[in-house]
């Protein structure tokens, strides 16, 4: 998580030849009076020179930059990387650019940033640029350790029993006292991009997934994520926005996500798909609490059983407890007393039905508990990430 607290002896050196793109820039830097120094030049050369000058914190990069003829599109990155290796370089570049970003990154820039995106991420991701200034190992294994956060992961028993819609809305409430991240964790279509309906092009996971597995930290996490204006502390990783196939998500890409996922937030919750795939493993491997997400129906019941059969085999399991959900009033289900026994594991809460709420704040475009803080199922969502938070 980013709170460490920058010195007013940052100075950030901007090369960029279009004057009309400095102004978003430098109001990006200057949200947070007093944090930094933005300068700007005009050329790669006269960057290499003040950067020789001494006291460049950090390089911000326009890919766009006029290129000779046959350039491959990062001679300029490889000029300034070349004369200046020790001091971390942010590639600048338009949306349709952004693969040749990602080769930059390979190549060794700190990472890259969407010109678009400017406004919202570019002070949080300069910042977390600065705090992976090299460390001794002895300080690095410190700083990983208390950068780590909580990981809650749901697992729905079977497909439509809400288990996004549950992963949001705990991870709104962790976040009232927080920093929360909710990660749609698959490379299948998403849905919370399509319930917030952002209105920039939001990224998501598939920027991550392009990438090779060593290369992804946490930079190029951080401005993977949406953060929710509406709710304060909450920040997004949305699953792909399309149909269309993207990489496959694997058991190295989902251990990397999620690794860089712990060190920006007190709180990652993790939606995942129903599957028991390699890369839900290493999911569930990883986290401090696995809760399995069921309703009261026979069905629902048995197949979380033969999830939990599986599970249970594998090295290193979770804390596994499950939440009941109660979509509609059944007129006969099995008794909480009952499904525990069946399960053998702990309930860790009821959710009542609540259809009516869930609609209107779908239609607002708001977690549950914050559109109606004050209702039956609010409350039972917000003891239920009490008890989510505090299984660690």
């Amino acid at each position: 998580m980013l709170t460490a607290t920058v010195n007013t002896n940052v100075l950030v050196l901007l090369i960029e030849d279009d004057p009309a793109s400095v102004g978003p820039i430098r109001e990006a830097l200057a949200h947070r009076e007093g944090w930094c120094r933005l300068q700007c030049v005009s050329s790669v050369s006269t960057g290499v020179a003040r950067v020789a000058g001494g006291g460049v914190s950090v390089v911000l990069l326009d890919l766009s930059l006029s290129r000779a003829e046959g350039d491959d599109g990062l001679g300029h990155f490889h000029q300034l990387l070349g004369a200046a290796p020790d001091v971390p370089i942010v590639v600048l570049c338009r949306a349709e650019e952004e693969s040749l970003a990602l080769s930059a990154v390979r190549a060794g820039a700190a990472a890259y940033m969407i010109k678009d995106r400017c406004p919202i991420d570019l002070e949080r991701v300069v910042q977390s640029v600065l705090e992976r200034r090299p460390l001794d190992s002895t300080h690095a294994e410190t700083s990983l350790a208390q950068k780590a956060g909580t990981m809650i992961t749901l697992l729905g028993a079977k497909g439509g029993v809400g288990t996004t819609t549950l992963a949001l809305n705990v991870g709104s409430v962790l976040a009232r006292r927080n920093k929360a991240i909710v990660a749609e964790l698959r490379s299948t279509l998403g849905t919370l991009a399509q319930f917030f309906g952002p209105q920039n092009r939001a990224r998501n996971i598939t920027g991550l997934l392009k990438m090779e597995p060593a290369a992804i930290a946490e930079t190029q996490t951080a401005s993977c994520l949406w953060p929710c204006r509406t709710l304060p502390g909450l920040s997004l990783l949305f699953g792909p926005a399309t149909m269309e196939p993207c990489q496959e998500l694997g058991q190295a890409h989902a251990k990397a996500i999620l690794a860089m996922l712990a060190r920006l937030a007190d709180f990652v919750v993790v939606d995942l798909p129903t599957t028991l795939s390699e890369a839900n493993r290493a999911v569930i491997q990883a986290s401090d609490v696995l809760a399995l997400v069921i309703e009261r129906d026979a069905i629902c019941l048995q197949a979380a059983k033969m999830i939990l059969k599986v599970i249970q085999l594998w090295n290193d399991a979770p804390q596994i407890g499950a939440i009941i959900v109660n979509r509609t009033a059944l007129t006969s289900a099995a008794s909480i007393a009952e499904i525990e026994v069946q399960l053998g594991i702990p309930i860790f809460g009821v959710i009542p039905p609540a259809s009516d709420v869930c609609s209107s704040a779908q239609n607002a475009r708001t977690a549950l508990v914050a559109f109606d803080s004050e209702s039956l199922v609010a409350a039972s969502i917000t003891a239920l990430a009490e008890v989510l938070a505090n299984r660690r």
